[in-house]
């Protein structure tokens, strides 16, 4: 049986499929006519950053049946603004789902909390937000297929909970990842709860605090993460509110240490400082709030971005690693995003979506001529991609379809983009590229253009 999966897909992330160099209106940061701005010199950040945006969301969205059982996936495209107080207002739908999708996202963003406002030269301002939720449905486990458990803290016993990775709940302890435990709560004004965690060969996981408000639960109090082998992996504190404050350090298996940050949740336009960063030698690789920062994914083994700091902030090209052949460069300027551009690997080398072989020479024509001329006999609704063999000198290896429609959609996108051949080749390339081509059809039986540009397949 197909299961749901929700998926996330940030506009301001590392996941964004878009190069775009900014307009002269975004550069010089000027608000449209109804005072809301486009970028400014601080970007909005939900509460703990996106990382925990994307948690919020998947925690509350919810499949709807309707689109599950019409097997309804794609992308919902939606657009709000961050107010000056951090509330949300003007939550639109730029380009929907249907089957429920639409409403959900707008239901599940109307409860999001309080953001930290955008700053434009040290002053709160309105700022527009965009970004599109991935639906898509998998024969995997998906935490978006039910509601998570509501959690009551314990007052008198100890709550114990089973885990599969990363946080499903399971009913066993023999089929658990880890075990976590509840205890009730101390003897404090605050009355927090102590709350460890325990892989599954007894080592502790996590040691730490947690309290309850509004009905959400958070960390609150001094915290200490453990790798398997029982070194500590992070010492950290948060607020009352949950958030991140004071010094962080995190370390690398061997005990050594990698990191220092220091938060500052209360500071709206530097809440994260970088301090000190090392290799797994020791070396100094960041001091003082200077240097170059590495950080790598959760076992140590790849970088997963690494850049400039001065003064304890991003300034100067930062690379974010999405696999080895995708990486997303993004320019800082006093810790202020300017620019970002996604590269993909292309033989011995990184290219942009500019650089791709292509209709025309450029992606946004081969959109225009796509939207112009590929019709369905029914009203698709979904994304189908194409994959394109291009060779060398711009003629074609092969056309697939990477991820059907169905319909008459998928044999109707073939013959239009097989019209489109040559494309005008990169001439430094030596070998063919399979290019992958998103196409989307909005419901009325003909294509509403790109959801992203083109991609290079990493097959």
């Amino acid at each position: 049986m197909l299961k749901a999966l929700f998926s996330l897909l940030l506009i301001a992330g590392i996941f964004i499929c878009k190069a775009h160099p900014l307009s002269d209106t975004l550069k010089n940061n000027i608000p449209r006519a109804d005072g809301i701005y486009m970028a400014v010199d601080v970007v909005p950040e939900f509460p703990g950053g996106l990382g925990e945006f994307g948690r919020f969301l998947a925690h509350n969205i919810r499949y709807p049946a309707r689109a599950r059982e019409q097997k309804i996936s794609g992308r919902v495209f939606a657009g709000f603004v961050v107010e000056t107080d951090g509330s949300l207002s003007n939550i639109k739908i730029l380009r929907g789902l249907g089957s429920g999708c639409d409403e959900e996202v707008i239901r599940v963003l109307s409860q999001s909390p309080r953001w930290s406002p955008g700053l434009q030269n040290g002053r709160a301002v309105r700022v527009q937000y965009n970004m599109p939720v991935g639906f898509s449905l998998t024969d995997d486990h998906s935490v978006a297929e039910s509601k998570p458990p509501v959690i009551d803290l314990p007052e008198k016993n100890t709550l114990v909970q089973y885990y599969k990775y990363p946080d499903r709940l399971v009913d066993e302890k023999e089929s658990a990842d880890y075990i976590s435990f509840i205890y009730p709560p101390d003897n404090s004004a605050k009355r927090l709860h102590p709350f460890k965690e325990f892989y599954a060969n007894g080592k502790i996981k996590l040691n730490g605090y947690v309290n309850k408000r509004n009905g959400r639960l958070f960390m609150e109090g001094p915290c200490v993460e453990y790798y398997p082998q029982g070194t500590k992996r992070l010492s950290v504190t948060y607020d009352d509110n949950g958030k991140r404050t004071g010094s962080e350090y995190l370390f690398y298996p061997n005990g050594k240490l990698h990191s220092e940050r220091k938060h500052d949740p209360d500071n709206i336009r530097v809440q994260i400082r970088f301090i000190a960063c090392r290799d797994s030698l020791g070396t100094s690789l960041t001091q003082d709030g200077n240097g170059e920062w590495v950080e790598y994914d959760g076992d140590f083994n790849k970088v997963k971005l690494s850049g400039p700091v001065k003064d304890g902030i991003p300034n100067g090209d930062w690379a974010f690693w999405e696999n080895g052949n995708t990486k997303m460069v993004k320019t800082y300027v006093k810790g202020a995003l300017k620019s970002e551009t996604l590269y993909y690997k292309a033989e011995d080398k990184f290219i942009t979506v500019n650089e791709f072989p292509m209709y025309k020479g450029s992606y946004k024509e081969l959109n225009k001529y796509l939207r112009k001329n590929i019709k369905c006999t029914k009203k698709a609704d979904g994304v189908l991609v194409v994959a394109v063999t291009v060779m060398p000198d711009g003629t074609f290896a092969n056309i697939r379809i990477k991820k059907p429609l169905g319909y008459d959609c998928d044999e109707a996108a073939v013959k239009v983009i097989r019209s489109t051949e040559p494309w005008v080749p990169n001439k430094t390339l030596r070998k063919p590229l399979e290019v992958l081509i998103p196409i989307n059809f909005g419901g009325r039986g003909y294509n509403d253009g790109f959801d992203y540009p083109p991609t290079l397949s990493a097959e």
